[in-house]
């Protein structure tokens, strides 16, 4: 042995930052939480707070809740779980409605109807399509799936300028 002592590689270094990272960040996964706005229910104790967590930023992503919370109790209800950050607003739009506008592509994981005497009207922007928001949903969990490729590709194709979508069409494998 020459007295040199061998380091762990770079990347090693860094997969095990991020695996660190990760993991701590999901043990302490309510201290991520930022509040984004909040209003009353009419004539409730109940409050609806939309809230996101991007503890990981760009390594574990994040999520986007839309909760009730009482403030006689302190109990709390989820109204609206979105596995990603996305742009969420809530609003009373009559006295028997809470209204929450969300993009119409988003990875919805729970989705309530009503609470508290309340319906929960979802608008979705631009427009509400449940096919497209079920093929990102596939696309989002099941990246190598056939139809899951072929709707991204597509996708690509429609928004992305002309002079990016042949490297972007290269990356992700499109025919």
């Amino acid at each position: 042995m020459t007295g040199k002592t061998k380091l762990i590689g770079i990347p090693v270094a860094i997969m095990l930052a991020v695996g660190i990272g990760t993991w701590w960040m999901t043990l302490n996964r309510d201290q991520c939480l930022e509040e984004a706005g909040r209003i009353a229910l009419p004539h409730s104790t109940w409050v609806v707070i939309t809230q996101y967590s991007a503890c990981g930023g760009a390594v574990a992503g994040g999520y986007t809740e839309v909760i009730a919370r009482d403030s006689a109790t302190q109990k709390q209800e989820l109204l609206l779980h979105i596995d990603n950050l996305e742009n969420v607003r809530t609003a009373i739009a009559s006295p028997s409605e809470l209204a929450i506008t969300l993009p119409n592509v988003s990875d919805i994981t729970e989705m309530k109807k009503r609470f508290a005497g309340m319906d929960i009207v979802y608008r979705f922007t631009p427009r509400d399509d449940p096919e497209e928001r079920a093929n990102y949903q596939l696309w989002r969990h099941h990246p190598s799936d056939p139809k899951a490729v072929a709707w991204w590709c597509d996708r690509l194709n429609q928004t992305i300028r002309r002079e990016d979508l042949q490297s972007m069409r290269e990356f992700y494998k499109c025919d």
